[in-house]
């Protein structure tokens, strides 16, 4: 059967080269599936002839030749580039990535199966043993555990998410060893800048592309190994680009970070990694991290709200980062949360009664009456920075805030609305009260000097 497959492209080479592309490009990836594409081109030899042989350092003009080759019109010609591409191994890496998204079909099925099929047979024989050994400083060859490890811990969960990154990004994970000062195969880094945070740099960025990519023109789910690469590179690059958080911040809105953190044991390691980034991540991403970091319970959290604080932000966005320090932070952000307690910068007026309903309809009536309608006055409430900061300040001293607050709304997920806490306007009487609980408090475990 196999002989009859050949012979029938080998005859549509002649009359329909196209088709005939089309058809050996899916019989190749089929048997790479089974055997290998490597066992498939050399059964095909005769048995007088030897197989081409690869040097043992090829240079990168070579692993490009082959590349391109891999569109030969020439059947048997393809198939010996995927061959000699298989032996070459990790140096040809990039270059086959480079083309996984170019015009021709073929040409993009097989540089990704050799691709896969290389970074899958590297650690597959290992893997298993890595996972198992408790010793963290054992990293059996796998390059790029020390800058994982160092991110997101040495449990065997984290182990297994650092596999994952391996299976995904392998290229990566090279850059992390050679930055670490580890080694590796020569020839991967061809193409590439030679200093280390550079190339780490470059290949990240190249990775930010794809992932974008793969989402949002592919259409193709998001990949928990995309999110870990990402969330480890921004921790090892010195000054990580803009590209590394939006690509970030783009995995966890399109699910990879649900997917990690329902990984088997996988909560404390990606909580770690996740704390991490929101240490790094720019001021103008507050929003994003506040939410991640109530849903997945991480207190990092409360790191962007003060850096939030202390820069020259607007007075809505502090007003949303000292609603997040009041979940996140403790008992030492108080004297932070003292500087804005007296800001009486307006941010909103607003009205409780509307939440409830201003309209009340008699219900005893006959039917066929006309109902008596009952029209409540909204009583005008009006929001400022210190009323929130107050807010906050009162729940991080563990205070219950609605006696103080008479149109405040408490939720059992999201917490206090900010968009509920101020006070009457003809009422001021009410936020001196609330000031007095507050200053009490601080003067009790802050007595002054004497």
């Amino acid at each position: 059967m196999r002989e009859y497959r050949l012979v029938t492209v080998a005859c549509l080479c002649r009359k329909r080269p196209s088709i005939a592309r089309q058809i050996a490009c899916q019989i190749v990836v089929g048997l790479s599936l089974t055997t290998g594409l490597s066992q498939f081109v050399l059964s095909q030899e005769p048995a007088d002839k030897k197989p081409s042989v690869v040097p043992a350092a090829t240079s990168s003009q070579q692993i490009q030749t082959f590349v391109e080759q891999l569109g030969s019109n020439q059947f048997r010609q393809r198939e010996e580039a995927s061959a000699a591409l298989l032996k070459i191994g990790e140096p040809a890496l990039m270059a086959l990535s480079a083309v996984e998204r170019g015009r021709d079909a073929e040409v993009r099925v097989r540089a990704r199966a050799i691709r896969e099929r290389i970074e899958r047979e590297k650690f597959e024989g290992i893997a298993q043993s890595f996972r198992r050994d408790p010793d963290p400083t054992a990293s059996y060859g796998l390059p790029g555990w020390k800058s994982f490890s160092q991110a997101a811990g040495t449990s065997r969960p984290a182990k297994r998410l650092f596999l994952k990154m391996l299976q995904r990004r392998r290229l990566v994970a090279l850059c992390l060893e050679s930055l670490e000062g580890g080694s590796v195969p020569e020839g991967v880094f061809d193409g590439l800048p030679e200093d280390a945070q550079a190339r780490l740099w470059t290949v990240v960025g190249k990775t930010c592309m794809d992932v974008r990519h793969n989402l949002l023109t592919a259409g193709e789910s998001a990949e928990p190994g995309d999110l870990i690469t990402l969330l480890v590179a921004s921790q090892v690059l010195e000054q990580p680009p803009q590209d590394v958080h939006e690509a970030i911040r783009l995995q966890c809105n399109m699910g990879a970070l649900d997917k990690l953190m329902n990984l088997p044991g996988a909560t404390p390691a990606s909580r770690k990694m996740l704390g991490s980034w929101f240490r790094r991540a720019p001021i103008t991403y507050s929003l994003e991290v506040f939410s991640l970091g109530r849903m997945y319970q991480v207190p990092e959290a409360g790191d962007m709200a003060r850096r939030v604080l202390e820069s020259p932000a607007d007075y809505e966005m502090k007003a949303s980062d000292l609603i997040a320090l009041s979940n996140f932070g403790n008992a030492s952000d108080l004297p932070l949360i003292d500087k804005f307690v007296e800001n009486r910068q307006v941010l909103e007026d607003f009205y409780p009664q509307m939440n409830l309903g201003d309209v009340q309809v008699d219900a005893t009536a006959p039917p066929n009456a006309t109902p008596r309608v009952q029209r409540n006055t909204p009583v005008t409430y009006q929001r400022t920075l210190g009323d929130v900061a107050l807010a906050a300040g009162l729940k991080i001293s563990e205070v219950e805030l609605k006696p103080l607050f008479p149109g405040i709304r408490i939720e059992e997920i999201y917490g206090m609305r900010e968009t509920t806490i101020g006070f009457p306007v003809d009422q001021p009487e009410l936020r001196e009260k609330a000031i007095k609980v507050y200053r009490d408090i601080r003067a009790k475990n802050n007595p002054p000097a004497s």
